[in-house]
């Protein structure tokens, strides 16, 4: 079929919805899933056609079909660009998200092994948490809430024994406590 016989907004896909597109103006569509992934591209809508084989089918159909063409035709044509562009553009993209990441993440300073963290609720003094640097991250070995601690019971033996929780960093460790309070070190 041809590309003039589409509206820009007419959403179509083949390959029993793997391989979809929106149409938009001046013969470009915007490609939105590939081989079942969600995918963000665009190509020229002749291509796209090409691809289907005549298989596309139209999934949805905009009401106003002329209104929509004339509110964008003052923006300036789509400028192409080739494959290792778009790579390049995904990897900027990649970065730059690592980085806004990172600068999100607060950082501690590298701790010796055996350092203990002890956090101590604003609330109330009886109410804290106690962890020690290991190897692997950090380790909690002390829970204490409202004086009560962190702990079950083992019926076979009839002990109490504290619930201990490993934390790969001291970030993901501090992500866990409870809202108010500060954390010392030792």
């Amino acid at each position: 079929m041809s590309t003039s016989n589409y509206t820009p907004g007419t959403k179509l896909s083949y390959n029993n919805g793997t391989e979809c597109c929106t149409v938009l103006t001046n013969g470009n569509s915007l490609v939105t899933k590939v081989w079942g992934h969600d995918h963000w591209e665009q190509m020229w809508l002749a291509d796209w056609l090409i691809l289907a084989e005549g298989t596309e089918q139209q999934d949805y159909i905009p009401l106003a079909p002329n209104q929509q063409a004339e509110e964008f035709d003052d923006l300036p044509p789509l400028i192409p660009i080739n494959d290792m562009q778009v790579n390049e553009f995904w990897a900027e993209l990649g970065r730059r998200s690592a980085e806004l990441e990172a600068k999100r993440k607060p950082s501690y300073p590298k701790r010796s092994i055996g350092t203990k963290l002890k956090w101590v609720s604003s609330e109330d003094d009886e109410t804290y948490r106690i962890a020690i640097v290991t190897k692997d991250g950090i380790c909690q070995v002390k829970a204490i809430t409202e004086g009560g601690g962190d702990c079950y019971y083992d019926e076979k033996t009839g002990k109490r024994y504290l619930t201990k929780r490993t934390f790969d960093s001291e970030a993901s460790w501090r992500e866990a406590l409870p809202q108010g309070g500060e954390v010392y070190h030792y």
